[in-house]
């Protein structure tokens, strides 16, 4: 399991728990670990769509300009409901990382630009932080979960 944390550890500490329990416990640290490969597998499939878009970038930019390419782009910000929307995220550093996701990003990817946008930047809110901050602090937790972290619940029907 990760980080070799024990599963459902307190079931250890029942008094007199027999081997049916215990046996069913294990057949769902089966199905966890199981869970946690294909993670690991659904990061390295994206990880070769990343090298496949770069590599298609690549071919592209044989063909056409920069010009052509950036014309593309705007005509789809026009026709893209959500491309106003995101628009009007105001921290440029996580508006820029929500406009190079391609839609399908993962829940690590996701992570990643929380992390990465620096969408929590105080160490403190509670104390340290001014009521700016926090305002500040709080419309980029939103503009995250609207623009990232929700799209990722939908697309994995997580309810």
């Amino acid at each position: 399991m990760p980080g070799d944390t024990p599963f459902i550890p307190w079931i250890d500490h029942l008094h007199e728990v027999g081997d049916p329990i215990q046996k069913e416990r294990g057949k769902l640290q089966e199905l966890a670990q199981r869970a946690v490969d294909l993670e690991r597998e659904a990061c390295a499939l994206r990880d070769q769509v990343a090298m496949g878009h770069a590599a298609l970038l690549l071919k592209v930019m044989k063909h056409w300009t920069l010009a052509d390419i950036q014309d593309a782009c705007e005509k789809v910000r026009h026709i893209d409901p959500m491309a106003a929307i995101r628009a009007q995220v105001d921290d440029s550093a996580l508006r820029e990382r929500i406009n190079a996701l391609d839609g399908w990003h993962l829940a690590s990817e996701a992570l990643q630009i929380f992390d990465q946008a620096g969408v929590l930047r105080q160490h403190n809110l509670l104390s340290t932080a001014t009521e700016e901050e926090r305002a500040q602090t709080l419309g980029r937790v939103l503009a995250w979960w609207n623009h990232v972290g929700r799209p990722v619940c939908e697309r994995q029907a997580v309810k």
